[in-house]
């Protein structure tokens, strides 16, 4: 027969749920704070279309459709708690992360459009 302790491991499951649980502490402060300012440049990202012409520019959608993407995922981040309070901690980790994605594409986003230079 199988030696099933390892299934139970207390302790490693203790030291898993423990930092879990710190970076979501950690990620809930982040993204509580920045969902505010977020938003608003969220509201505000509908003005990079005032210009003539700027709707059939496709880059400028990807970063409009990233702006508006950014505090969604913030809101989405704090869901994380609920795998967590289910033991699932790698599914808690990938939500409580999941803004640096949307992050990452505003980046990526204004970083083009400054190159190119014209909204």
């Amino acid at each position: 027969m199988e030696n099933i302790d390892g299934l139970f491991n207390t302790e490693k499951n203790d030291e898993r749920k423990s930092k879990t649980r710190q970076l979501l502490i950690v990620t809930t402060i982040i993204w509580g704070v920045l969902l505010l300012p977020s938003g608003f440049i969220a509201l505000m990202s509908a003005m990079m279309f005032d210009a003539p012409g700027s709707e059939e520019n496709g880059l400028l959608w990807f970063c409009f459709f990233s702006f508006l993407s950014f505090p969604l995922m913030c809101l989405f981040a704090f869901f994380g708690w609920i795998p967590y309070a289910y033991s699932n901690f790698k599914l808690a980790k990938l939500i409580a992360l999941s803004p640096i994605l949307s992050a990452i594409f505003v980046i990526v986003a204004l970083f083009f459009l400054g190159a190119g230079g014209a909204f």
